[in-house]
């Protein structure tokens, strides 16, 4: 929704010149300030905030949804960007993959001997790379694995860029840079590999050259790996079409599982976008961790409450942390904070392991400096959230 602070025309001014549900044809003349915008209609000139990103020169259909106390107006048709964000969105709920099932099976192709030497140090960093469950129980541990899960990827190749970070830093510790590192290792490999059976089917003499394709901004940003890549994915001239089929098989695969976890880490980047009805979305990450060798999932929605002021100490948040630990299974925690004040309930299928624990869990929140208004842990796990407002409608169940 579009929130006007002020509305003028040269015959009369405030909210009362509106209608409620009136159409309006605008065009985008000033933009002053974060999210501060200036429209022009006819003689009728809006100041408004908006959380979508307008362009000056851009003409919207608006449509009048309140006048009072304040007039609130919603874009009758999507923008450009908003087209864009609903294509990738239903590309990407196509194509991605659970990202912790993903990634076990990612990791455990490690020992298959049938892959290239530099696919196999790129899934061995990823592996180092995951955060460990005693490693996330530290709130300073708990951030870095946040910041590094892949959501805020751009975010941090734009503060290296304006040297607000460490040069190299998310490339080489971020989730998604390191998948993305290996789709194209990946690539590289099916590439050379397809090529020798292509040659060999023509002449055992002819000289393999590896083949490069245009270069995209993460080829760019690994190009070094990439060429690299290239050089130890050329195959022996000796080497077979029979020996190079499996290897092609496992390329493949792993290619697909690679494109799945990235898919799904763009849907997350995706609905965390502001849309019309709701200029605060939710946060919605994953972080896979490590516990005795085994991968699992701490899932977190974070949602600031509209009804919270904007300064930390009235602020309004809740957060829902889900995850599957041993001997407890699924685990649901529903926090809400406002200010210091803390309110936190817990779901588990084994809630009588839990409860014992309840006061010690209270003790170790007071001494960060919170108040624990309540806190209780319930039998049984509750209806999961709806999903967010952007993947709503994306999916024809009827198709």
């Amino acid at each position: 929704m579009l929130e006007v602070t002020q509305a003028k025309s040269q015959r009369q001014t405030g909210h009362s010149l509106l209608k409620l549900g009136e159409q309006l044809t605008a065009r985008v003349s000033n933009y002053s300030s974060s999210q501060q915008y200036t429209l022009k209609s006819g003689n009728l000139q809006l100041q408004l905030k908006s959380a979508l990103p307008l362009q000056v020169g851009q003409k919207v259909e608006l449509v009048v949804t309140r006048t009072h106390p304040t007039l609130q107006l919603r874009m009758a048709s999507p923008t450009p960007a908003q087209q864009n964000i609903q294509q990738a969105l239903r590309s990407a709920v196509v194509k991605q993959l659970p990202l912790d099932q993903t990634l076990s099976t990612l990791l455990k192709q490690n020992s298959a001997g049938l892959l290239p030497d530099s696919i196999t140090k790129a899934l061995l960093k990823i592996q180092k790379s995951l955060p460990d469950s005693r490693a996330i129980s530290q709130a300073h541990s708990l951030k870095q694995a946040l910041l590094n899960s892949g959501p805020f990827l751009e975010q941090s190749l734009a503060k290296e860029l304006m040297g607000n970070l460490k040069s190299g830093h998310a490339v080489n510790h971020d989730l998604k840079a390191q998948l993305l590192r290996l789709a194209l290792l990946i690539k590289e490999s099916r590439t050379a590999q397809q090529s020798h059976l292509t040659l060999s089917a023509h002449t055992s003499k002819t000289t393999l050259h590896p083949i490069t394709s245009p270069m995209s901004l993460w080829d760019l940003l690994f190009k070094r790996e990439q060429k690299a890549a290239t050089r130890s994915h050329k195959p022996e001239t000796g080497n077979s079409s029979q020996e190079l089929q499996p290897s092609l098989k496992l390329l493949k695969n792993l290619g697909e599982k690679v494109e799945g976890a990235l898919a799904r880490q763009q849907l997350n980047q995706l609905t965390n976008l502001p849309t019309q009805d709701d200029a605060r979305p939710p946060w919605y990450v994953e972080i896979p961790v490590i516990k005795n060798g085994e991968l699992s999932l701490l899932k977190l929605h974070i949602q600031q409450n509209s009804t919270g002021g904007t300064d930390n100490l009235q602020a309004s948040w809740q957060v829902t942390i889900e995850l599957t630990l041993p001997h407890l299974g699924l685990l649901r925690v529903n926090v809400n904070l406002k200010g210091r004040e803390l309110i936190t309930h817990l779901w588990s299928e084994e809630s009588q392991l839990i409860t014992p624990y309840l006061e010690v869990l209270k003790r170790g929140l007071e001494k960060q400096g919170l108040t624990v208004a309540e806190i209780n842990c319930h039998q049984g796990i509750p209806t999961p959230p709806q999903p967010p407002k952007s993947l709503r409608g994306l999916l024809d169940v009827k198709a």
